[in-house]
Order: structure tokens, then C-alpha cells, then sequence
């Protein structure tokens, strides 16, 4: 029997301590460092003898090296913890079949015990939300590792059953608890009634930036950090080839962006010699172009102006890299002192914004982040209202308009509330009793 204990001690990274029956003894240990390797971020897998694990580093630096710094700690994260475990059982992952990927799943909860020949004592409990993340990234590994047999690749696998040889722990009172949701639940996106109720308090008692920063995120999917980054040279208007116009903003990282001014998807910049490269240049990769109304954009044009113009004397303090030839380029969205605007500043302005609109904020959990919960709003416009409007949207539709990389992604995005749901129901059990018993 091996006995594996977790350490409570997390500043080196998961560290779990072997002792088998006969007295011998070893440590398992993952960590991940980050490097700059020519300007390219760079992760670096280690085990508790600190030899490179190669394979998770270079499937962090391919698949995480340009995205936001909250999805790749989250995926090094995940290979962490699925490290530990092939370490433990010494099995790489490749060659997991579905006893070792039940027995990883309960591993990743913290909830796997005894079993024949090892007994867990683990401490770290992780929420279903928790797991369900990191089995994304998992999956993302194995597809990486075209390791096409793997169970978790398989959606007949059931994951979630028996495994074989061990036990799952389980409290003293283990009890079902109804799922009872709070009256005052706040929900994950904004309405369409609710944006409406926003756009009044806005255009009564805040100015034209506001409304601007509202109107992007909700009209059109826009993150914070997406707006916050925006500069002036980033609108931009083309002819279509039947002559009418076209407007957008132009979405790109630029070395003189702060923390709260990138955009998720999109290559991360850290010198000027990087706007020169095929990378930058690439759509969907170094940039991305979100189409906006024309109404949109003159309002956008309205604000800029009133905010740069000509005859005042600008502000060093808010100048922007300029990718685009210009000679000065500024940050679009400013706070009182004329410097870039700051997520902290803007939440707070939004909070209050939000309440005078009577939207629930989730004053005390702050479990939901206001500014995402418009861009839920726009995910559900185009899945629910936009087809009661007589334009159906196919899945591939959304997706593109959010600029998602799959259909996975947008379907996290579905997130109805228990009113949402009620309704559908009402409405399903309408069209029954119609056709049924001819009461339609």
C-alpha cells in the first residue's frame, strides 16, 4: 500500500509525499514558470527533481502563450494537477484508459480515498465549476497530444462512474440538498428591459463616454479590457463594394497597454518591433475587426472629438503606441484628468449606474462581473431574441459574432435564469395542451 499525502505547503507549486509499505519514500512536485524566449512568453514545466516536463511546456506555450493571463493560470493549473497524478501512478496521460481517467477525476475533486494499492489523504476540495474548467484544458491536452483514444475525448466515456479500486470519500452526513435559488439571485446577463432601463439613467445623469463604453459591450460583445484598449486610430470606416460604408473598431494589443487594456484572444505585445510582424498583421490572431452600427460610430466620433480636441493641448500621460503610420495616437475612454481610464474607476461608475437602473448588482457575493454580464446579454439577444425578431441565427452565426474559437465557448454563454427557464416551460407545456387537447 502507498500512502499519499498532500502538502498544505503551496508556495512550491502541488506537492504530494509518497511512503509505501516498505519504508521507502519520494515527492511529487509540479511547477511552471514563465520566461520571455525572443519576446515569445514561454512556459516551463519542472518536477520535484527540476527536469523539464516537456510536453506540458510546449503544449502551454503553442495553445496559452497569446491568450489572457486568468485562462492561462487557469490551464497550468489544470496540467499541474493532472502531472501530480501520472506521476503518482506513474502512467503518462497518453496511456490513460477509463479506470485511470475516473480515478484522475476524483483526484481532481480531492475526493478520491482508498483503493487497493494506494490510499489518498488529500486536503484541496474543488467545486464541480472548478473541475469543469480544468477538464477543458485537459481535453485541450489530449487533443494536443493527438492522443485520439483518450477517454476524455470520448463523450460515451462515462467520467463520472464507478472506478474501479477505489473508493470516493465521503463525509459523515452526506445529505441531497434542494437547489434552492435566492429570489434575490443576480442574474448572469443583462435583459434587454434591463439595458433599456440603463440607457435612460445614462442619458439623464452620466455623459456621452458612458453610454459609449455601454453601448459597445452590449451591442456588440465587446470586453472591458477590449474598450478600455481601444485608441482613436481604431475606428475605422471602409466601402463596401456596393458603395455604402462600413464601420468598426479595430481590436489589437499594444506594448503600451496596462493590465486592464488588453484583449483576451489576441496576441499579446510586449516591444514596438512586434507591430511589424506577419503575427500582428494576422486577423484573429495579431488583430480582430468588430463591425459596429454607423449611429454607433458617430456617437463614438461625437465623444473622441469633445474629448481630443484640436485646439487643447493633449495630455503625454493618455498617448498610445501608434501602429497605424500616424504621427500621435491617444487612448479613446479618459478619466477627469484626461488619462487612460481605469477598470477600477470604470466599475465603480458602472455599479452605480446599474443600481440607480434598478439591476440587481450582487452587492454583498460579487459573484457576477457586471461588465461580462452585458456581454452575456448580447450571447442571449442573439440566441433568444433576435429569433423571436424572425432572424434565426445558427450556432456558427454566434459564434462568429462573438468571436469565439468554438461552439464550446459560446455555449457557456448560455445562462438562463430560473425566470428565463420558467417561462420556456410555460411555453413548451402551452404548445402541448394546443396541440393535444385543441385549446391553441
Amino acid at each position: 500500500m502507498i500512502v499519499v499525502r498532500e502538502s498544505a505547503d503551496t508556495t512550491t507549486g502541488l506537492t504530494y509525499d509518497l511512503t509505501s509499505d516498505d519504508g521507502t519514500a519520494r515527492n511529487v512536485r509540479t511547477m511552471c514558470t514563465t520566461q520571455r524566449v525572443n519576446g515569445v512568453k514561454t512556459f516551463v514545466f519542472r518536477n520535484a527533481r527540476m527536469a523539464i516536463l516537456m510536453e506540458p511546456s510546449c503544449f502551454l506555450t503553442d495553445e496559452f502563450r497569446c491568450d489572457a493571463e486568468n485562462t492561462a493560470n487557469q490551464a497550468v493549473s489544470a496540467i499541474k494537477v493532472l502531472e501530480c497524478f501520472c506521476s503518482i501512478v506513474e502512467t503518462p496521460f497518453a496511456a490513460f484508459d477509463g479506470t485511470y481517467a475516473r480515478a484522475f477525476m476524483q483526484f481532481l475533486r480531492g475526493t478520491l480515498s482508498e483503493g487497493v494499492d494506494y490510499r489518498f489523504e488529500l486536503i484541496t476540495r474543488r467545486s464541480e465549476g472548478t473541475v469543469g474548467a480544468y477538464l477543458k484544458h485537459i481535453r485541450k491536452y489530449a487533443t494536443w497530444l493527438h492522443a485520439d483514444n483518450s477517454p476524455f475525448l470520448q463523450s460515451k466515456t462515462k467520467l463520472l462512474g464507478p472506478t474501479y479500486g477505489f473508493q470516493e470519500w465521503q463525509p459523515e452526513t452526506h445529505r441531497l440538498k434542494a437547489d434552492i435559488v435566492s429570489a434575490s439571485e443576480a442574474p448572469r446577463y443583462i435583459s434587454l428591459d434591463e439595458y433599456r432601463s440603463i440607457l435612460r439613467v445614462v442619458d439623464g445623469e452620466w455623459t456621452i463616454e458612458e453610454r459609449c463604453i455601454i453601448r459597445l459591450m452590449f451591442e456588440h460583445g465587446l470586453r472591458i479590457g477590449e474598450v478600455l484598449g481601444l485608441t482613436t486610430e481604431d475606428l475605422s470606416w471602409t466601402k463596401a463594394r456596393d458603395g455604402t460604408q462600413r464601420y468598426s473598431v479595430i481590436l489589437r494589443n499594444r506594448a503600451s497597454d496596462k493590465a486592464d487594456q488588453h484583449a483576451k484572444m489576441l496576441m499579446r505585445v510586449t516591444s514596438p518591433e512586434q507591430y511589424g510582424t506577419a503575427d500582428y498583421k494576422r486577423r484573429n490572431y495579431g488583430y480582430q475587426q468588430v463591425y459596429i452600427s454607423e449611429n454607433l460610430f458617430f456617437q463614438i466620433a461625437e465623444y473622441a472629438e469633445g474629448a481630443f480636441p484640436e485646439s487643447q493641448d493633449t495630455s503625454c500621460s493618455n498617448l498610445a503606441d501608434c501602429v497605424a503610420g500616424g504621427e500621435e495616437n491617444h487612448y479613446l475612454f479618459v478619466n477627469t484628468k484626461r488619462r487612460p481610464l481605469s477598470s477600477n474607476l470604470w466599475n465603480k461608475r458602472l455599479r452605480r449606474i446599474m443600481t440607480d437602473a434598478g439591476v440587481h448588482v450582487d452587492k454583498e457575493a460579487r459573484r457576477t462581473n457586471l461588465n461580462h454580464r452585458f456581454r452575456h446579454g448580447y450571447a442571449m439577444f442573439l440566441t433568444h431574441t433576435a429569433k423571436k425578431n424572425g432572424q434565426p441565427l445558427d450556432d456558427f452565426t454566434v459564434m462568429t459574432l462573438m468571436r469565439h474559437r468554438s461552439i464550446a465557448s459560446t455555449e457557456i454563454y448560455q445562462r438562463p435564469t430560473q425566470e428565463d427557464v420558467a417561462r420556456m416551460q410555460e411555453e413548451i407545456i402551452g404548445s402541448f395542451e394546443g396541440e393535444l387537447y385543441g385549446n391553441g
